[in-house]
């Protein structure tokens, strides 16, 4: 399904990929994650993070004050929401075919990498297949993830239990 995966957009460094990811009500990041977000930084990982308001707004910041920008990709589909702090980005596209009722998304080269079916144009955002999408792209290329919870968003649950039968260790720091 991946296009992005374990071969990135950003700096080679050698080391591996961190999801960032977290709750929309959430507008900090921890001071341990923080810190952790440094070390990791320094050591030369990437990170892949996702383009919502909240703790991912939150952590591009982060990420930008701490010199990260080089490694750290933000994917979006369609478009980029956020991204005040000029860190690289790789955009999915929606592609609809009306007579055969499919949503292609596809790459930056335009091959299509997944489909689904949707009753029509409209439906494209309010399909699982398109709001799970880029979740799933971060999980697969991911070594590990951190996550900014509020204990209680079913999206951050679903993403942290998805990862745990993926067998890719999920630090969650509940705020």
């Amino acid at each position: 399904m991946e296009s992005y995966g374990k071969q990135g957009k950003g700096r080679k460094t050698g080391m591996g990929k961190i999801m960032l990811f977290g709750s929309t009500d959430v507008y900090t990041v921890p001071h341990e994650v923080k810190k952790a977000i440094e070390d990791f930084a320094k050591a030369g990982w990437e990170f892949i993070i996702g383009s919502r308001n909240g703790a991912e707004a939150a952590l591009h910041k982060e990420l930008s004050a701490l010199g990260a920008r080089e490694n750290t990709t933000i994917l979006g589909l369609d478009e980029i929401y956020n991204n005040k702090w000029d860190l690289n980005e790789y955009i999915y596209k929606t592609v609809y075919d009306e007579e055969s009722k499919t949503c292609y998304i596809v790459d930056e080269n335009e091959e299509p990498i997944h489909q689904f079916k949707v009753p029509n144009i409209i439906s494209i955002p309010s399909s699982p297949d398109y709001f799970t999408f880029l979740s799933k792209v971060m999980m697969d290329a991911c070594d590990f993830a951190i996550c900014i919870w509020n204990g209680e968003s079913k999206a951050e649950l679903n993403n942290i239990r998805t990862l745990g039968i993926k067998n890719k260790p999920c630090y969650r720091f509940i705020v």
